[in-house]
């Protein structure tokens, strides 16, 4: 079980294997909440994209380091090649990269509605951005700040993964679905349907064993085929579950109720495992290096459009996988 620390509780069942919490990183600043977690181990930082800006973390000296972009909304850090950083702001539908060790800003683009989730496209110097407004997968140039090309996706798409084959995944939030597409094409070539699933959130691929997991808001995380969408599993993971990440050897799930749950693939899909951490947390990153999990967290105050973190609250819970 988690040794309990500021405010970290005992993980049930107690037979489960052992999550070592090695630190409990405090000292953050602002009151934005977090949205996600991105490890880069070969800089051996961490970054959590917040509503006012990026907490960076040093991860050989558990610490948290200058913010950057203080007082922007970013919906997601991307770790670029040369180790410059580009963020996606939805509030101001820019992407910008930013010098990771000065914070110096290199180049804003602009002209996009709600650019949000972004990763590197696999053999290629560009990056899949996800639009949510404007329902299209974006591939950006990093070399010359250009788009490429947009991708229709239709309403409110959500997550975007891809592998070293020219395949990328989006959930669709509205469709309760899984739209296949073929990036050399640049076009959908499948829906899978989400049986059972409401407004799927979190997406995984696992490629090695060419599973998806996709977490869904009403509960539960859907285990598919990504060659051809076959329905593999559904899993109970607890309410308003957040990103999907794979690590060591697994697919993990926060959800709300301050779970960290771990999906095993094989031979079938199942709940391997479920720790206790913090209320509210939905949000958690895996460092490959170290086998560690960054799981922030804080006092959430204020209700709706309001809500905020406490002044001084803001931590980053780390946890170490056998």
């Amino acid at each position: 079980m988690i040794a309990t620390a500021g405010g970290a509780r005992a993980a049930e069942p107690p037979t489960q294997p052992v999550l070592a919490q090695i630190a409990d990183i405090a000292g953050g600043d602002g009151t934005g909440r977090w949205i996600g977690v991105t490890l880069d181990d070969a800089h051996r930082r961490g970054y959590v994209a917040r509503t006012d800006g990026i907490a960076v973390i040093a991860l050989d000296r558990q610490r948290l380091l200058p913010s950057l972009l203080v007082g922007h909304r970013v919906n997601t850090v991307l770790v670029l090649p040369d180790g410059a950083l580009l963020a996606t702001g939805g509030d101001t539908g820019t992407i910008t990269i930013i010098d990771a060790a000065s914070g110096a800003i290199r180049s804003t683009l602009r002209g996009f509605d709600d650019p949000d989730e972004a990763i590197l496209e696999p053999g290629t110097d560009r990056a899949l951005v996800v639009d949510e407004d404007r329902g299209v997968l974006l591939e950006i140039d990093l070399q010359h700040g250009t788009t490429v090309r947009s991708i229709p996706l239709g309403p409110k798409p959500e997550m975007v993964q891809a592998d070293a084959s020219g395949h990328a995944w989006v959930n669709l939030r509205e469709q309760d679905e899984v739209a296949a597409i073929d990036l050399r094409r640049g076009v959908v070539t499948d829906h899978y349907r989400l049986t059972g699933c409401e407004r799927p959130s979190g997406l995984a691929d696992i490629p090695d064993l060419h599973r998806l997991v996709v977490a869904c808001g009403n509960g539960i995380a859907k285990v598919l085929n990504d060659i051809d969408g076959a329905d593999l599993g559904t899993i109970a993971v607890g309410p308003h579950p957040g990103p999907v990440v794979a690590g060591a050897g697994q697919a993990w799930i926060a959800t709300e109720d301050g779970m960290l749950g771990a999906i095993g693939l094989s031979p079938v899909p199942r709940l391997a495992m479920r720790y206790r951490t913090y209320d509210g947390s939905r949000v958690v990153g895996y460092d490959a290096a170290t086998r560690r999990f960054y799981v922030p967290h804080g006092t959430i105050v204020g209700q709706g459009a309001g809500r905020r973190l406490a002044p001084g609250s803001f931590g980053v819970l780390v946890l170490q996988a056998p």
